[in-house]
C-alpha cells in the first residue's frame, strides 16, 4: 500500500485526502508545547515540596535548549545554559527560575500573562512597565445575564 492509498487526516483536517498529513497542513497547529507541560509538572513539584524533581524537569527542558542546534547549524558554545543546582534549594529560589524559564522557553507564545496573573506578580510586573493593571484584573467579571439566571447565588466579581 502506497501513501497515496492512505487517508491521514490531521486534527480538524480535511476529509478529501487534501494534505494526507503533511506537516504544512492548515490543520497542523500547535496547541500546546511539551515544554509548557514540563514547566508545568516543574511548578506543580515545587508547589508540594519536591523540589529535586522540579529542578531535575528545569534542568532537562534546558538541556533541550542548549543542545539544540542554531539556525546556522552550529551548536551553542559550550557552558550555554548550564544545569541548575540542586544544592540547597528553596521553594522561593526555584520558583524564580520556573519564572525565568518559562518567560524565554515560552517568549511571544502568549503565555506570560497567564503566568503573571496565577503568580500573583502581575500587578508589579506590569505597573513597573507603565500598565494600569488593578487588583480586579486578576479575575474577569462574571456576565451580567449569567449572574441574572442564577437567581442571585453567583455575585459580580469585585470591582466590576
Amino acid at each position: 500500500m502506497n501513501v497515496t492509498d492512505k487517508a491521514v487526516y490531521k486534527l480538524l483536517g480535511t476529509t478529501d485526502k487534501t494534505w494526507l498529513g503533511k506537516d504544512d497542513a492548515p490543520s497542523n497547529k500547535i496547541y500546546i508545547r511539551f515544554a509548557d507541560v514540563l514547566l508545568w509538572k516543574a511548578e506543580a513539584y515545587n508547589e508540594t515540596g519536591n523540589y529535586p524533581a522540579s529542578v531535575a524537569i528545569i534542568n532537562s527542558v534546558r538541556n533541550r535548549a542548549r543542545t539544540s542546534v542554531a539556525i546556522g547549524g552550529a551548536m551553542p558554545p559550550a557552558g550555554t545554559l548550564p544545569d541548575r543546582s540542586t544544592a540547597s534549594v528553596d521553594k522561593v529560589q526555584i520558583k524564580g527560575w520556573l519564572v525565568h524559564e518559562r518567560r524565554v522557553e515560552l517568549g511571544f507564545e502568549s503565555q506570560r500573562f497567564s503566568d503573571l496573573k496565577r503568580w500573583s506578580l502581575a500587578k508589579s510586573v506590569l505597573i513597573a512597565v507603565g500598565k494600569n493593571f488593578q487588583d480586579r484584573n486578576y479575575l474577569y467579571p462574571i456576565p451580567q445575564s449569567e449572574i441574572d439566571k442564577s437567581g442571585g447565588s453567583i455575585t459580580q466579581n469585585p470591582g466590576y
